[in-house]
């Protein structure tokens, strides 16, 4: 709706988001892991916390106080997987 009346540029940025699992993990693809019984951890208020709440329908995402707080509770947890940034979750150059 908003299109009827501004003009949006081609993105400025590209934000890569992506899950963290468990290398021994059977989830293949991102649909993988909306599934009933799954808990996925993400850092609350985040940009991905927001996305996620609006379109998974059967996981729980598991709010930890940050992104990277996140991480330590998909380990300490147990959780089925972990929700961010790439270059945050696995440590690769431009983490910041």
């Amino acid at each position: 709706m908003r299109e009827a009346q501004i003009e949006f540029s081609h993105p400025y940025v590209i934000i890569e988001g992506t899950y963290l699992v468990r290398a021994d993990s059977p989830f293949q693809s991102v649909t993988d892991l909306d599934q009933a019984d799954l808990r996925l951890a993400v850092g609350k208020g985040a940009a991905y916390d927001l996305f996620l709440s609006r379109t998974l329908s059967a996981s729980e995402l598991v709010r930890a106080p940050t992104s990277a707080a996140a991480v330590d509770w998909f380990v300490e947890q147990g959780l089925d997987a972990a929700a961010g940034v790439r270059p945050a979750q696995f440590g690769l150059p431009g983490a910041g």
